[in-house]
């Protein structure tokens, strides 16, 4: 959206979806498809993967030449069809500019390849922010990661990125993931994360009022992924005792309606005791949706929790159900708990100002610091992207 407001012709612009991720709802209805419609781009859902329930393609701007193409492949899918392929192939043009959000997986590997021998552009997009500085357990911290300082790519070598021109970072944080390859490396913040995408975004989107009761606190918990395999070891994202117990308090408190929603990559609820409206795709109700709707925001390692602050929402953090070293406590934030006894008393001061009409988000120099350090200039990151883009550096 950056780069079509930038003044680019809409019709260079290419888009394929492969393993299309259900987060992403229907390709005919998703809000953000929309958006990038207003645009007067022209979606279409191509041939391939039209018999593969999880290969989808969509085409955005078929006219050529095709100048900017992103690639988004979807998180776990290394299957590679030859249809696929030959459209890539087909797509990327002399000189053109190939955008992914990771470039490692086979096929973003062998996208790259070709469009470098055409004379073209490569970038990766980091999605998300990193808000934590590893595992708290030393130990299986130099297991997985092989250093404490370099905490999220230490293992990639750096032969991985060989056809890779440019990596654009969220904030500084992540970039330190990129050590090998440091040079190529750019922090420009996110034009996801300010109020410019809030103001586009949440006026095209409605609230998901329908989940949420004015006689209670409406609460919505975002559900971490469990965890990643990493080799011989689990890496743990939650500490599942303490996040049940929590959950159970929320669950059973009568002056609580408990919404929760689960990581796209996640399917189904954690815990079928836990009482509450499960929201399992964002084809039902996304994380922005929710936020808008809701009274208070309660999560770890989530950047849907930004939406929270920027949407002025109470934004609760426990940072003791998380096994990582998170870098909110590094702030002088509001509503940082650490143990279950802090996070209910907060809670029911909530309740009682809910109950009283004088339910109010505070806000701070501290949160302002915070976000623009963990997650880039929320004032200049949305041009920025736009400039980098078309290679106005």
């Amino acid at each position: 959206v950056a780069l079509l407001e930038s003044g680019i012709d809409p019709s260079t612009i290419g888009l394929i979806v492969v393993a299309r991720h259900h987060s992403l709802g229907s390709i005919s209805t998703d809000v953000r498809l929309k958006l990038i419609r207003r645009f007067g781009v022209n979606i279409e859902v191509g041939p391939v993967g039209k018999s593969h329930c999880y290969a989808p393609l969509a085409i955005v701007g078929k006219h050529l030449p095709i100048r900017f193409l992103t690639l988004c492949t979807g998180p776990g899918h290394y299957w590679i069809l030859g249809k696929t392929r030959r459209t890539i192939a087909h797509m990327i043009k002399k000189e053109s500019t190939l955008i992914s959000t990771d470039g490692l997986n086979d096929l973003e590997r062998w996208a790259f390849g070709v469009c470098k021998r055409r004379g073209g552009r490569n970038l990766i997009i980091q999605h998300g922010a990193a808000v934590h500085s590893g595992l708290l357990d030393e130990k299986m911290q130099t297991r997985v990661f092989d250093a404490k300082e370099n905490i999220f790519h230490s293992k990639r070598e750096a032969n991985d990125y060989k056809d890779v021109d440019e990596v654009a970072c969220v904030g500084a944080l992540q970039a330190t993931g990129y050590s090998g390859i440091s040079k190529k490396v750019k922090v420009l913040g996110s034009p996801r994360y300010n109020q410019i995408w809030i103001k586009k975004y949440g006026n095209m989107v409605p609230a998901a009022i329908n989940l949420c009761y004015s006689d209670q606190l409406n609460v919505l918990f975002f559900v971490e992924k469990r965890g990643f395999h990493s080799d011989d070891d689990w890496v743990p994202f939650v500490d599942t005792r303490e996040r049940s117990r929590l959950l159970q308090y929320l669950s059973n408190h009568k002056s609580i309606n408990l919404i929760l929603k689960t990581h796209p990559g996640d399917t189904h609820p954690i815990d079928d005791d836990i009482k509450g409206h499960w929201v399992l795709s964002d084809s039902e109700w996304n994380s922005f949706q929710l936020t808008k709707a809701v009274d208070v925001v309660v999560g770890t390692t989530t950047t849907a929790l930004v939406d929270g602050w920027l949407l002025g929402k109470i934004v609760i953090i426990p940072t003791y159900i998380s096994p990582f070293r998170l870098r909110y406590p590094d702030y002088n934030l509001e509503n940082i708990v650490r143990n279950l006894e802090e996070c209910t008393l907060l809670l029911q001061k909530m309740i009682q100002k809910k109950s009283a009409g004088a339910l109010k988000v505070s806000y701070s120099a501290e949160s302002d610091k915070m976000l623009a350090e963990l997650f880039g200039s929320l004032e200049d990151s949305y041009n920025a992207y736009a400039r980098w883009l078309i290679g106005d550096n």
